[in-house]
């Protein structure tokens, strides 16, 4: 069994690798950053699924010998901050300049030219229902960040990380496509595309619920309670989801149905 000493352990150094190297590294699904791969899969769907999935299930890390660099994921730099303000509150110890250089990041990463503050990814990646460029925004990454910001500013007060926090519900409220459902919807996984994926559809109802209970206006409310009220309707008898409504994404799997 695992101590508590052990996981300190674990934890103490796994924050010094990553603050080593700046919280830059490699994603399982950054295969597109290789002007190789981009090459190779000669721009289509299937090449570019192909060698996404070849680099993420290979045992050796073949990136440093194809053009992919360690950067900086939007995403990981959420997780990052939510996981050091956590540290923060359990062991009273100071990570101010740790949460300081992410929340630069974040400033630093985020998508440009959107309603409000949004993030996405630094790379490529093809699904199978559509192709989204690095950076185009994703509701995923700004609900982690954003969760992230509210439970720093919950932690220290810092007003910055709240304005922040409260600037993403722009983007989810104005940029993102919504599937209407009766008197429900689901938001889209990105604004350029109109898939409607459990997952992301609730933890953009998450995020706006929490802003409610920080800013009080009311159109917060409502829309997370007609997005929450969308997949709450397609639930099956024994708890899980599809991953999306639709006949190529109709598979359930215990790492979307957890979210």
């Amino acid at each position: 069994m695992i101590s508590n000493n052990d996981i300190s352990v674990i934890t103490t150094n796994l924050g010094r690798l990553a603050t080593d190297d700046d919280f830059a590294g490699y994603d399982p699904y950054d295969a597109l950053n290789s002007p190789f791969v981009r090459a190779s899969s000669l721009g289509t769907k299937y090449g570019r699924i192909a060698w996404t999935q070849f680099l993420r299930r290979s045992p050796i890390n073949l990136r440093p010998f194809i053009g992919v660099l360690k950067e900086h994921n939007p995403k990981a730099l959420g997780l990052f901050l939510g996981g050091f303000t956590k540290l923060q509150a359990i062991n009273n110890v100071d990570y101010s300049q740790e949460i300081e250089r992410l929340m630069n990041l974040l400033e630093i990463n985020r998508s440009k030219s959107y309603s409000g503050y949004c993030w996405g990814y630094n790379f490529d990646w093809q699904s199978r229902a559509f192709f989204i460029p690095k950076f185009t925004p994703t509701i995923v990454n700004s609900s982690f960040v954003g969760h992230a910001l509210l439970d720093l500013y919950k932690l220290t007060g810092q007003q910055r990380a709240l304005d922040m926090a409260v600037s993403i519900k722009d983007f989810i409220l104005e940029d993102l496509n919504r599937t209407k459902d009766g008197d429900t919807f689901c938001f889209s996984y990105t604004p350029v595309d109109k898939t409607g994926v459990h997952n992301a559809n609730l933890l953009g109802a998450s995020l706006l619920i929490r802003l409610f209970d920080m800013v009080g206006d009311e159109v917060l409310r409502t829309t997370a309670l007609e997005s929450l009220a969308y997949s709450m309707k397609y639930q099956h008898s024994d708890g899980s989801w599809f991953y999306a409504e639709t006949s190529m994404q109709s598979w359930i799997d215990s790492y979307h149905t957890g979210f």
